[in-house]
């Protein structure tokens, strides 16, 4: 797991200016990343250098997506640079599947963007959702993931049903193609 953090933000300014700056991470850990069977690499929420490096290395991605209405207008940004890079930089590049977060049921809007998102993406959006709770936005400043630091709340057990979704997908995936190779070699979250 390659987690992002603050710490990264120097990073974005000291590749402005360096040569092949957009494979810079795929050159220091290709041979790396070969070696295991999933690579997870948490991306921060912007299209800055380090997202693009990310999407030049990984085979497929999860989409964190917000159920609320600017997530909605941005993510079609997010789609341009996905087919920039698949085409120019990374042709194996997909879309796993996106992940509907920060959802409110009992919320008309909530239910709407819910709506639109399954719409425009349809098969590729997870059945799980990962609804609003304040334990996923207090769990970051103790320095422990959800399931760690709160294991009994929604945010905890929606995380967990979506890891379990997330394995089911993946062995489905394997018993069909009758391989014992993974599906997804690696994955960046955005």
């Amino acid at each position: 797991m390659i987690p992002s953090n603050t710490e990264l933000a120097s990073a974005e300014v000291e590749l402005v200016n360096t040569v092949g700056r957009e494979t810079i991470v795929k050159f220091y850990l290709g041979d790396l990343i070969d070696k295991y069977d999933y690579v997870l690499i948490d991306c921060p929420p912007s299209m800055g250098l380090l997202t693009l490096n990310a999407l030049t290395i990984v085979n497929e991605i999860f989409i964190p997506l917000q159920t609320e209405y600017f997530a909605l207008q941005g993510v079609s940004k997010l789609i341009q640079t996905f087919d920039i890079v698949k085409k120019r930089l990374n042709d194996s590049l997909e879309i796993t599947g996106i992940i509907p977060c920060l959802y409110d049921s009992r919320t008309k809007l909530g239910h709407e963007i819910l709506e639109k998102i399954k719409e425009y993406f349809a098969d590729k959006v997870f059945n799980t959702t990962i609804r609003k709770n304040v334990k996923l936005s207090e769990s970051p400043s103790h320095g422990l993931p959800v399931i760690a630091y709160a294991p009994d709340s929604n945010g905890a057990r929606d995380y967990t049903a979506l890891t379990k979704e997330i394995i089911a997908q993946e062995e489905s995936e394997i018993n069909t193609e009758g391989e014992e190779t993974s599906r997804f070699k690696e994955h960046a979250f955005k």
